[in-house]
């Protein structure tokens, strides 16, 4: 669905459990770019979250926000492949954990 406002149009996309309504300018040339970015973000934030749903998205903020990271980086894609990215999370869990061990070492 389209909505067009005064030099921006919203859409809303339904992708998995959650609906996106990005606010894209008039003049954007690649408007199915951003699109399936968001699509592609879904998917990951589904995959990670198994069955992601806004509560995820409150509760868990901080890993949405590092998720965004790997996948956009200064308003540019930085990684389209969804295993890459998965992976990427996964060592980074890998490395939180190892900083928590020491961490509970140093205190005890």
């Amino acid at each position: 669905m389209c909505v067009d406002t005064t030099g921006s149009r919203a859409r809303l996309r339904c992708g998995s459990a959650l609906w996106c309504s990005p606010s894209l300018p008039c003049s954007l040339e690649n408007e199915l770019g951003v699109l399936e970015a968001i699509h592609l973000f879904v998917e990951i934030l589904d995959t990670y979250f198994s069955h992601v749903c806004e509560l995820d998205l409150v509760w868990h903020f901080h890993k949405v926000y590092m998720i965004l990271d790997e996948f956009i980086l200064a308003g540019e894609i930085q990684e389209t492949s969804k295993k890459v990215i998965l992976e990427r999370l996964e060592e980074l869990e890998k490395m939180e954990a190892m900083e928590g061990n020491l961490l509970d070492r140093l205190t005890a």
